[in-house]
């Protein structure tokens, strides 16, 4: 049972939102680019967000409601896991990606795009922790 897909897509048909879900074959190949680009190897820790390579963080309970501005209006891709099994799903914008967030249960989530200009994560410890262009974003977010 994938709860948390299920809650997404029933979310995103409530809404009338457009996602698509990413096979598996499709979800290992950017798994294994995220590794490449953005992950330290070899570290023994239980969560992805803990190896993220070169990273900026904030602590704020409403960093989720942040990747909407950072995203805009261009398509996303929402990672997350569920009993050991990774799930991507393809979302239209950042604003569609906060519909979805506000109107789910809170689950801990990684946001990209296709080429892995950005990786970001909200961790279940209310973190937004970001690499690639968005460790700048994120600085910006300190001030």
């Amino acid at each position: 049972m994938d709860r948390t897909l299920d809650e997404v897509l029933s979310v995103a048909e409530e809404m009338n939102l457009t996602v698509s879900v990413l096979s598996s074959i499709e979800v290992e190949k950017k798994i294994e680019l995220i590794y490449e680009k953005y992950i330290i190897k070899n570290l023994k820790t239980s969560f992805l967000w803990e190896n993220m390579a070169d990273a900026e963080f904030i602590k704020d309970c409403d960093g989720w409601s942040y990747i909407d501005s950072f995203v805009g209006e261009n398509h996303c891709l929402l990672m997350f896991k569920e009993f050991d099994k990774w799930f991507v799903v393809e979302v239209n914008s950042g604003k569609d990606l906060k519909i979805l967030l506000e109107e789910t249960s809170s689950f801990e989530f990684y946001v990209f795009d296709e080429v892995l200009s950005y990786f970001l994560c909200f961790s279940h410890h209310d973190q937004l922790i970001g690499c690639g262009k968005a460790k700048t974003w994120i600085k910006t977010l300190k001030k």
